[in-house]
């Protein structure tokens, strides 16, 4: 047996003894004799987003999940269903510098089998492979731009 395991959620690496995940205070965990992926670190969610709880409703996508994986500058971040991204949001340590980019600028949902983005009325609007949109279903390798001066690829798998 491994001396950590793993969390679902984030895929950061705690002790066996931590009942909530070091990272994102997550509590599902897969240990590595599981037969599972190996997940790199640069598909580690990003450490600023706060944690999320679910209720049975909402958490029917971790059955079986399509995860969505944002590429910045070869980068790779996890995104959950009802991220919201921006300057004040997930992944605010980068957007930080990017003023055309708002505060709370695009939601990322999951609705069991396809991943969306929703434009949250941003000053500068999100594109999705060039189209402004308000609301789009994504899919694997999308371009996404959060203003014109802010691009992300997307990895669904």
């Amino acid at each position: 047996m491994a001396n950590y395991k793993i969390c679902k959620r984030c895929g950061a690496y705690n002790p066996v003894d931590e009942a909530m995940c070091i990272e994102c205070m997550g509590i599902d965990f897969v240990f590595p004799d599981e037969n599972i992926e190996e997940i790199t670190d640069n598909e580690k969610i990003c450490d600023n987003t706060e944690a999320t709880y679910l209720d049975d409703t909402e958490a029917t996508y971790l059955d079986n999940p399509k995860n969505l994986y944002i590429i910045i500058n070869n980068q790779s971040y996890l995104v959950e269903n009802n991220t919201i991204i921006g300057r004040e949001n997930f992944l605010k340590n980068i957007l930080q510098e990017y003023k055309t980019v708002s505060r709370s600028h695009a939601k990322f949902l999951y609705d069991g089998e396809n991943w969306y983005i929703q434009d949250l009325n941003s000053t500068n609007s999100t594109y999705v492979n060039g189209e402004r949109i308000d609301y789009k279903k994504i899919s694997n390798n999308d371009i996404i731009n959060l203003s014109t001066k802010f691009e992300l690829k997307t990895k669904i798998q």
